[in-house]
């Protein structure tokens, strides 16, 4: 009995090492990305948005109806909400996030939510968020995604 509970103890007192360290990895790699500006818009924000829509004009689209909905607290943050061009689909830029909405009979079930965790990195994330963006805009009629 005292061996399983000695074993428990190293077994959680390791998860609890690699779960600092790979946190610890993470924060590290994040710096910087997640932290809002004076405009209230983190670096990850800017560079995503910037991504989108270079995506966008390749595919004769544009961000529509974007506007900055308030997140509160201190520092000011914000996040970005706009519609892909006359398409049915949103997107939402938060932090270090990034969501897709659309139809429920479309592509992905009609919601995306990508987060940092699922991504090496800053710029990982950005790359799938053009990826999965690319792919709904290769099913919309009449859209032409340039490469």
């Amino acid at each position: 009995m005292t061996v399983l509970v000695v074993a428990a103890g190293v077994a959680v007192a390791l998860f609890l090492v690699i779960s600092f360290r790979s946190s610890a990895k993470e924060r590290a790699i994040w710096k910087g990305w997640d932290e809002p500006d004076a405009s209230g818009l983190t670096p990850f924000q800017v560079k995503c948005e910037a991504a989108l829509v270079d995506l966008l004009a390749r595919s004769g689209l544009e961000l529509a109806g974007r506007y900055l909905e308030d997140q509160g607290g201190a520092p000011r943050e914000y996040s970005i909400r706009a519609d892909l061009g006359e398409t049915p689909w949103r997107v939402w830029i938060d932090g270090t996030a990034f969501c897709l909405a659309g139809p429920d009979d479309g592509p992905f079930d009609g919601w995306v939510h990508l987060e940092p965790w699922a991504y090496r990195s800053p710029e990982d994330l950005i790359t799938g968020v053009v990826a999965h963006v690319g792919s709904v805009l290769k099913t919309l009629p009449g859209v032409a995604v340039q490469q």
